[in-house]
């Protein structure tokens, strides 16, 4: 059962990704809708590029000097009430989202869900990270980059894929799950990889040089990524929480002993634990 697709992502600077993220979603014919946040790398470049090609819309939202979630979730709204495709994504430049079986498309896992009756897929979080000496721009960064945790906050937080016609709105809970009436959910739950950063030095430009909005910050979002530090955004160099994926891919990924937070938490919350200072 084909069925239309589109993918709607807020970019700010996200060239290294995009490189990779768009013929990823071409080569599944998932279109892509994209809300450019003031980008000064080559993210413009890419998108023309690949304009008709999945990227069949390209609007502006002006960078005010802070990162406003809520800012880029409404216009994301406002976006999606202009499309026609059947189901719409939400989607970072950073994640990739896929069937959870190997050898399966995410078109393949939204055709399902349709085919059920269901008009709501979920998906888990795998997070990947680089190794602490490593650079993974310029390479791609899906086929090498193989350490990860599986990061689950709650269970059923990652609405990521809808049908675009269920009248669900993602804005009152920072983009992670839907609301509104007569949701009905793919049985199935499918996988995100989120490669959070491509090395030591761009996570630490991504958190460190990031600001965020005061009224956000004041509601509780954001909590684990304001008051950051050099120290705490260390890659580990080793950890019991830190997978590796295996040569069978998705069939692989881990889903033991699943964390409820990111790394540069941990010492911290096993230190708080144990009883023992850091």
């Amino acid at each position: 059962m084909s069925v239309s697709i589109c993918a709607v992502i807020a970019v700010r600077n996200e060239a290294p990704y995009l490189e990779y993220l768009l013929p990823h979603l071409a080569a599944q014919d998932i279109d892509v809708a994209v809300l450019d946040h003031g980008s000064e790398d080559a993210t413009r470049t890419l998108l023309e590029e690949h304009r008709g090609d999945p990227v069949t819309r390209i609007e502006q939202l002006p960078y005010r000097g802070t990162f406003a979630l809520e800012e880029q979730l409404t216009a994301k709204r406002l976006l999606i009430g202009t499309l026609t495709q059947d189901w719409i994504i939400h989607l970072d430049a950073d994640e990739i989202l896929e069937h959870r079986n190997p050898g399966s498309s995410l078109r393949a896992a939204i055709e399902e869900a349709q085919g059920f009756g269901a008009n709501v897929v979920n998906f888990e979080e795998f997070t990947f990270i680089p190794e602490p000496n490593a650079d993974y721009s310029g390479r791609d960064y899906y086929a090498e980059m193989h350490r990860y945790y599986f990061f689950e906050r709650w269970k059923n937080w990652l609405h990521r894929a809808w049908r675009r016609d269920a009248g669900l709105d993602n804005t009152a809970l920072g983009g992670h799950v839907l609301s509104g009436e007569h949701i009905r959910m793919c049985p199935y739950t499918h996988v995100m990889r989120h490669y959070i950063a491509l090395s030591q030095s761009h996570i630490w430009r991504k958190y460190l040089t990031r600001s965020f909005a005061e009224a956000e910050v004041a509601r509780g979002w954001h909590r684990d990524r304001v008051r950051m530090t050099r120290e705490a955004l260390q890659l580990p160099t080793d950890d019991p929480c830190i997978k590796t994926l295996g040569t069978g891919g998705n069939e692989c990924l881990c889903r033991a002993a699943p964390v409820t937070s990111h790394y540069w938490h941990w010492p911290r919350e096993r230190a708080e634990a144990t009883g023992v200072q850091e």
